[in-house]
């Protein structure tokens, strides 16, 4: 360790750093715990230190690993980083053969992914070996060494991880410079799912510079069969050669989500009195009011309206088949014969994923 560690500080062993980097394991003896400290190796730019502090210290996430603190030298000058120490396994390869599994495992990646672009960043460089778990089993994505604002995430000099590495980066811009932008991160993704989900095995192509796409083995529709068709084809457009047809963080992880939670929706309602559920157990109903009538459907995801006849609005619109329900509404059924219309109030659960 290049630099000298505050008095709180006790060193307790080394860690394989990276290309730029020292890094080690040291009791924090104020609050009682392991931490990491990681400091830039001689000859290297300081300011690729800065860069990763300012990036880790604008992200709040249970899917990223936190920073706690930061080492001075005599002049003040930050020379190095503390961030919280993962204890448990690094991620590894899932022998998924039903759909939740595999996407319970995929969701904390892609969820700690969309928020590192939620804060404006490029990661650069994901890959399994830059995931752990915490002492709680909570996956998450550390070593943001070459993670840049996304505003400025280019370079003169390529530093890459063979198979993980978008095919666009490799081609230098006007300027001479490899420029990368967040769909590079969601192509890493993509190559860490079919890691994660094909035991640890990539397809040769992959690995060529640029990656040789598309590839058979690189289909998850024949490598993962059980996950939803929806998932699959975006999973496979993560692999995409043109970085313009890959999703979104946030899409993905919106996606997986949707899969995750599916058949745990719950929407009560109250009618003729009564309160009244649709769930995985009870999965349609039929409301009626003289000759107004509707039919609503819980398929697993949405909740959606089958049927409707006669005056009927939802939070004073007009209701047609195939809306969806969301959050709390309003139903009304209005029979012109009768002065008073029926009201039924609805709220469905909004579920969260514990991944």
């Amino acid at each position: 360790m290049p630099i000298n560690l505050p008095a709180r500080y006790t060193k307790k062993s080394d860690l394989p750093g990276g290309g730029m980097s020292d890094v080690c394991i040291c009791e924090d003896t104020n609050l009682v715990r392991k931490v990491v400290v990681k400091a830039v190796k001689g000859g290297v730019d300081p300011a690729k230190l800065l860069d990763e502090l300012q990036i880790l210290s604008s992200i709040r996430s249970r899917y990223v690993v936190q920073v706690f603190d930061v080492v001075r030298d005599a002049s003040g000058n930050i020379v190095g980083i503390v961030e919280e120490y993962l204890e448990g396994a690094s991620l590894s390869p899932v022998t998924a053969t039903d759909g939740q599994s595999a996407l319970r495992s995929l969701y904390p990646i892609v969820a700690g992914i969309a928020e590192i672009h939620r804060n404006g960043c490029v990661h650069r460089d994901l890959k399994p070996d830059n995931m752990k778990h915490d002492a709680n089993g909570q996956l998450k994505i550390f070593d943001f060494g070459l993670s840049k604002d996304q505003a400025n995430a280019q370079t003169g000099n390529l530093f890459f991880t063979k198979f993980y590495a978008a095919p666009e980066i490799f081609v230098q811009n006007a300027n001479g410079q490899h420029e990368f932008t967040t769909a590079a991160d969601i192509f890493a993704f993509g190559v860490i799912a079919l890691w994660t989900l094909n035991a640890g095995q990539l397809p040769s192509q992959l690995g060529e510079i640029p990656p040789n796409l598309p590839c058979p083995g690189a289909d998850f529709a024949a490598r993962a069969p059980y996950l939803p068709q929806p998932v699959i084809d975006a999973l496979n457009s993560c692999l995409s050669p043109n970085p313009l047809s890959r999703p979104s963080g946030e899409d993905l992880e919106k996606l997986i989500k949707r899969y995750i939670l599916e058949w745990q929706h719950k929407m009560t309602f109250t009618y003729g009195g009564k309160a009244h559920q649709l769930d995985k157990t009870r999965t349609s109903v039929k409301l009626k009011s003289g000759p107004c009538a509707i039919e609503i459907k819980y398929d697993g995801l949405d909740f959606v309206i089958t049927s409707v006849s006669g005056n009927v609005r939802i939070n004073n619109q007009t209701v047609q088949s195939g809306r969806k329900i969301e959050g709390s509404t309003v139903i009304v059924m209005r029979d012109a014969q009768s002065p008073y219309p029926a009201s039924i109030t609805a709220n469905v659960s909004h579920p969260e994923v514990t991944a």
